[in-house]
């Protein structure tokens, strides 16, 4: 499987591709290659990556000094450790 070579960078590559299929999904323009890339990176349809995607979304200034970007990625990352 392509996710195991990236080894404990894993959670990260898809993250990277959740990211990518909501920005996809958002453009409101899915090219059909993402669908098996992302399947691929995600286990998901680019649908329920971007659904993913708005389910971790952390609001700025939501309560200590760590950034919502981070806090969000973070988010996403532990759907995939």
């Amino acid at each position: 499987m392509l996710l195991d070579r990236a080894g404990e960078d894993a959670p990260h590559v898809s993250q990277g591709a959740v990211f990518a299929a909501k920005a996809r999904v958002f453009s409101g323009h899915v090219p059909d290659h993402t669908e098996p890339a992302v399947r691929a990176l995600t286990g998901l349809d680019s649908g329920a990556a971007a659904v993913l995607a708005d389910e971790q979304r952390v609001e700025p200034g939501a309560g200590d000094d760590e950034p919502a970007y981070e806090k969000w990625r973070a988010g996403v990352r532990r759907r995939f450790s």
